[in-house]
């Protein structure tokens, strides 16, 4: 476990192992970690899982929260506003702030007794009636700091209604009162909601959660029959070989565990993170909606989650004795990646199967077209079979968001055309990966003045991390030993990035010559095209390497590039560096 605290890049070494028991949906796994990692520091997050049944959004949950204390995970199926109450709530009294237990604390009728140990009636109902006077009082607590809710099922609308302020963090604390019937009798009950969780809706109702579309992200699991296919073997291998997956005889597993009991431990309220490179990076973030504020925000707090993962590594900041742990480039290219797996589906509050739909089906059209013919092109192309009337369901959906609209038909009026409205594309994954890099030693150089404005120098200091501790004061000496030292090594570490420029080569038709044997057993077993992706990818992300597929065989169409880069991930072929870029290892 302690050398875990050393490495370099913790989400990749968690995702690799959950590779064992979930196939593919890489970007989903990573953020319902991320996202549970995020019920720990002070801006928890919300998940929305959204697509069709049994494609794995309640499994991707329940595998990825093995790693996280089972004491923190509220599995929550259609709940109820009592049922929140009864099952979670600790009645409080209002003046002392104490726990009040309705039934050991009740008074007794043994306990009340005159001088001659005779009962005393007037006694008892004396401190009878101030049980009563302090029981109306009281309140149930609701405690939901550092909980992870996990919604299974779609809670009850007057549950999801009180929870709603809850989920956009209006307030720490949130009261309420309602009706609740008891041993036949009616009763107000006052409830207090303390503190914000991360929450997961593991749910296809897409109504319901139309009002939190902006309240967090929406990402759907892989809809692909390679997937499906890798599912159905590896319940084939659980069955044949059980021990193999074993958890308590899995010694990693135990480990990576035991750094997360470790990691949640440290982390509290009290854990800061400050981004260098915020203020830069906001000048290049696109923002041109109201939601654009809201999602600024949800891209910093992925950014924060990655830090705060490796909070053993990244240097860290004190500032009047209060400790700022600082985000790296690393942590920025690591939501930059995921942000390209649920930009559409997030911004448009919609399931990715319907994204696809529309790119895939109705944009294949020129004009206006028929429902019968959409779903003609729809079951040709695409692995669901579906029928006209769920494409009447999908366009409803689309024509909501503004992505479509639908006129009459002028050959019979009684029928509706449908066709696609111009709309702008895609723009913030592709326009932060395009301006990256942004943050340069000049501006951390501004970044470290800066500070000298809310404290004196004396009581500025960073830390390389907590494994090693070389602590650096920040003084007003150009030629100190942070600044010496942190130019030198640390930034060009934590910060620096040269311009991004995926190494290709100018003439990709030509294949590469393999002359040594040690060569042709690298390339054994792989295709013509994927011999040459070797040669001419070098490092980039996954549309980097879509791009050139597709760009090497133009008879590739985007989404079997995609699963070219998937299969190649799942062999093991494809992994994430440390600085989260997609590069060959074997």
């Amino acid at each position: 476990m302690d050398s875990l605290k050393s490495t370099r890049d913790l989400l990749q070494v968690y995702m690799k192992h959950l590779d064992k028991t979930v196939k593919r949906d890489h970007a989903t796994k990573r953020m319902v970690f991320l996202t549970a990692l995020s019920a720990y520091s002070r801006n928890p997050q919300n998940l929305f899982l959204k697509g069709p049944s049994s494609t794995g959004k309640t499994y991707n949950v329940t595998q990825v929260l093995r790693y996280f204390p089972r004491s923190d995970i509220w599995m929550l199926g259609g709940l109820s506003p009592t049922a929140l109450v009864h099952d979670y709530g600790i009645l409080i009294d209002s003046e002392s702030g104490k726990e009040i237990d309705p039934v050991d604390d009740r008074p007794q009728k043994e306990d009340y007794t005159d001088d001659r140990g005779r009962p005393d009636k007037h006694a008892y109902q004396a401190a009878l009636k101030r049980w009563r006077d302090r029981l109306r009082k009281a309140y149930y607590l609701v405690d939901l700091e550092r909980k992870i809710l996990v919604f299974l099922e779609a809670p009850h609308p007057e549950t999801y209604m009180r929870l709603r302020p809850v989920l956009s963090h209006d307030a720490l604390q949130i009261s309420y009162k309602f009706t609740d019937k008891a041993a036949g009798a009616l009763r107000t009950m006052h409830v207090v909601l303390k503190g914000w969780p991360a929450c997961i809706f593991c749910t296809t109702d897409a109504d319901y959660t139309e009002d939190l579309a902006t309240r967090g992200f929406t990402i759907t699991p892989d809809l692909d029959p390679q997937k499906y296919k890798a599912a159905v073997e590896l319940e084939g291998a659980m069955k044949a070989y059980p021990w193999q997956f074993d958890l308590d005889q899995d010694q990693k597993f135990r480990d990576l565990q035991a750094y997360m009991d470790v990691l949640t431990g440290r982390l509290s309220l009290t854990n800061q993170v400050v981004i260098p490179y915020a203020q830069e990076l906001s000048h290049i973030y696109p923002a041109t909606l109201p939601r654009d504020m809201r999602d600024y925000d949800h891209f910093l707090a992925l950014i924060e989650m990655s830090c705060l993962l490796h909070l053993f590594q990244r240097p860290f900041l004190e500032l009047d004795k209060i400790q700022y742990w600082m985000a790296n480039i690393r942590d920025y290219l690591t939501a930059l990646e995921l942000l390209q797996s649920f930009e559409e589906t997030t911004r448009a509050g919609i399931p990715g199967h319907i994204v696809a739909f529309f790119h895939r089906v109705l944009e294949s059209f020129e004009g206006p077209v028929r429902y019968e013919a959409l779903a003609e092109k729809h079951n040709e192309i695409m692995a669901e079979q579906v029928s006209k009337k769920r494409l009447y369901n999908y366009v409803e959906l689309l024509r909501d968001i503004g992505w479509v609209d639908t006129a009459e038909d002028p050959e019979d009026k009684r029928r509706r055309l449908v066709y696609a409205l111009k709309r702008p594309e895609s723009r913030l994954y592709s326009s932060l990966r395009q301006s990256t890099p942004f943050f340069h030693e000049t501006d951390f150089q501004n970044w470290l003045e800066g500070l000298k404005d809310y404290s004196s120098p004396e009581t500025i200091s960073i830390c390389n991390n907590l494994q090693l501790r070389e602590r650096y004061a920040v003084c007003r000496n150009p030629s100190s030993d942070l600044e010496s030292h942190f130019k030198a090594t640390l930034f060009q570490e934590e910060y620096f990035l040269e311009p991004f420029k995926p190494e290709q080569e100018a003439k990709p038709e030509k294949s590469p010559e393999i002359s040594s044997d040690d060569e042709k057993d690298k390339f054994a077993g792989l295709s013509h095209l994927e011999v040459t992706l070797r040669a001419k990818f070098s490092k980039g992300t996954q549309h980097d390497f879509a791009v050139l597929a597709q760009q090497l065989d133009p008879r590739l169409t985007e989404s079997e590039a995609e699963h070219l880069f998937s299969r190649l991930v799942d062999a093991g072929a494809i992994a994430m560096d440390p600085e989260g870029w997609w590069r060959w290892i074997r």
